[in-house]
């Protein structure tokens, strides 16, 4: 559960390690898992809110309709809209000026933060310093408002939500050669990106979270 609010000068991190494997032999994913409390039977069970997702680059309907292609699809994990302090996850909206102060690239759609206790996993965009040894016990979602509305659509809004959920749950970006995947590190230029979660997607939280 969130107990702070996570300030926005934070180093976050859509962490990209390429793990050159098949979905049916090896999980691309990172060696931290959420603490044990937030699984239940067998299912990851994350409360997540998008309060300060408000300027209007995105709407509060494609958050959930992104969170939602997680859902009902066989993959073991459960996400549940609730208050700010009850949730999990937290999706925050970040201004142009202050996504460039903190260093960020102008182009970079978004970058999640997973926080094991008071450790957050990242401290740059290409490094994840946690390791099996370290829980999850929070993760943020940080939106670059500069490329949103005008700049695509709103189906591809859902799907970088989406894609941010799986990170947050520990799957890492799929750099198979030829393998359709919603983790895919360079979105819908990517010709195999899909806008929904495959079953490697699938396979990669399942290996994970599990009865």
């Amino acid at each position: 559960m969130l107990r702070k609010k996570f300030p926005i000068i934070l180093s976050l991190a859509c962490l990209s390690i390429f793990l050159l494997s098949s979905y049916v032999a090896f999980a691309q994913v990172f060696p931290q898992r959420w603490v044990s409390y937030k699984i239940s039977s067998g299912k990851l069970d994350l409360a997540y809110n998008y309060d300060y997702v408000n300027s209007g680059a995105y709407s509060s309907a494609e958050v959930v309709a992104g969170a939602n292609k997680w859902l009902n699809i066989g993959a073991n994990v459960l996400l549940t809209p609730a208050s700010y302090w009850s949730s999990d996850v937290i999706l925050r909206e970040v201004d142009y000026s202050t996504w460039l102060n903190n260093g960020w690239s102008q182009t970079t759609l978004a970058w999640t933060l997973q926080i094991a206790g008071s450790k957050p996993c990242s401290n740059d965009a290409s490094t994840n310093v946690c390791t099996a040894s370290d829980t999850i016990t929070a993760a943020a979602i940080y939106i670059n408002t500069a490329q949103a509305p005008g700049l695509f659509s709103g189906d591809k809004r859902q799907a970088l939500v989406a894609h941010e959920l799986g990170h947050a749950f520990s799957i890492a970006h799929n750099s198979v050669i030829g393998q359709d995947s919603l983790m895919k590190n360079g979105a819908w230029n990517d010709s195999r990106f899909s806008y929904t979660p495959t079953n490697p997607d699938i396979a990669d939280v399942n290996s994970m979270y599990h009865p």
